[in-house]
């Protein structure tokens, strides 16, 4: 079954909320480092909203972390399925 950008999206929360709690950080840190609030971090971790690029490097830079440590390692399925 191909990925979908849905499993891109939990993947990325999943891997925010492990790197922040390898940090020790609870969510009202990680949103006080990144001048967001505390509900917007538990939204992004627990798939409510999606966190945009600069929002995943602040969140790295917080965490002390590559963004390559919070983007999923797999690749999506774009295979055009139309026959030309």
């Amino acid at each position: 079954m191909p990925l979908m950008i849905a499993d891109v999206h939990s993947e990325i929360s999943g891997n925010i909320t492990r790197l922040r709690r390898e940090k020790a950080f609870t969510q009202e840190q990680l949103a006080h480092e990144i001048k967001y609030s505390q509900a917007f971090i538990n939204q992004i971790e627990t798939g409510v909203k999606d966190c945009n690029i600069e929002q995943i490097y602040k969140i790295a830079t917080a965490l002390d972390c590559s963004i390559y440590q919070i983007l999923p390692d797999f690749k999506l399925d774009l295979e055009d399925n139309h026959n030309d």
